[in-house]
């Protein structure tokens, strides 16, 4: 882990923090002439890495006068090191103990108190995992459910462990750290499904039903895309409402 700190750490003096451009003040701009490096590539832990902005679009270091700078957040999240920024305050902080505050996700979008607790971040899958999801989907019957559909964003502090196979006949479960994400090839519900809950607006075009932790279930939140019958449940109390909606919203196929 300490490895991990000062490699995060390092990153800071070429940083590109993806859509946080337009928070400086204009006196602290500067304007220069760079390079979008694409013949450089990337290894996290001996694996190859593509870094990716919040909008799930790829990320390619930039040469500045001499200098490599890589996106600080895409890889401070490939290396499973908190990152924030903070736009009150012009600071970037890495690592554990850091100060959110008025801080900013990668997004740009502002939030308040412990922005670990209140954002999201890109997540990206390999192709073998994209190969799981569509042979788990296979066996439904409906030709269309094959193809694979996953959240583009998790919480700042989720993590995609696995595709899980298919729950009896019912759904396709992808595991994170603190969520399921369900998927249903049909509405098994008896009509159901989506009833209840508080009505949400997806930013997929999705409308979804947001149903509140109780004493005997945890949030979650359900919605329809393209025929597929999503359900996403948090494991614990770390994912809140916002960041259950944003997840959902960035449902799409992949």
């Amino acid at each position: 882990m300490k490895t991990k700190k000062w490699v995060a750490a390092a990153m800071t003096v070429g940083m590109v923090m993806t859509g946080s451009a337009g928070v400086y003040a204009g006196t602290q701009l500067e304007a220069i002439k760079a390079y979008m490096n694409h013949g450089i590539k990337i290894e996290v832990d001996g694996k190859a890495y593509t870094p990716k902005g919040a909008n799930g679009a790829e990320l390619a270091p930039i040469t500045y006068n001499g200098s490599t700078y890589l996106p600080v957040r895409s890889l401070a999240d490939a290396l499973d090191v908190p990152v924030n920024y903070s736009a009150s305050q012009g600071k970037v902080s890495i690592g554990n103990g850091s100060s959110s505050t008025g801080s900013t996700s990668g997004s740009g979008s502002t939030s308040t108190g412990n922005t670990s607790n209140s954002s999201v971040k890109a997540v990206s899958y390999t192709a073998a995992q994209i190969q799981q999801m569509k042979e788990a989907r296979s066996g439904f019957g409906v030709p269309s459910f094959t193809t694979p559909y996953a959240p583009t964003k998790i919480g700042s502090q989720d993590q995609f462990v696995k595709v899980a196979a298919a729950d009896g006949a019912d759904s396709v479960n992808l595991l994170y750290k603190h969520m399921i994400v369900s998927a249903a090839a049909r509405d098994n519900s008896g009509g159901d499904f989506g009833n209840g809950g508080t009505k949400v607006q997806l930013a997929n075009g999705a409308a979804g039903t947001y149903y509140a932790s109780t004493a005997t279930e945890t949030a979650s939140l359900a919605f329809e895309l393209d025929g597929n019958y999503f359900t996403l449940r948090a494991l614990d109390g770390l994912l809140t409402k916002e960041q259950l909606v944003a997840v959902a919203g960035s449902v799409s196929k992949l």
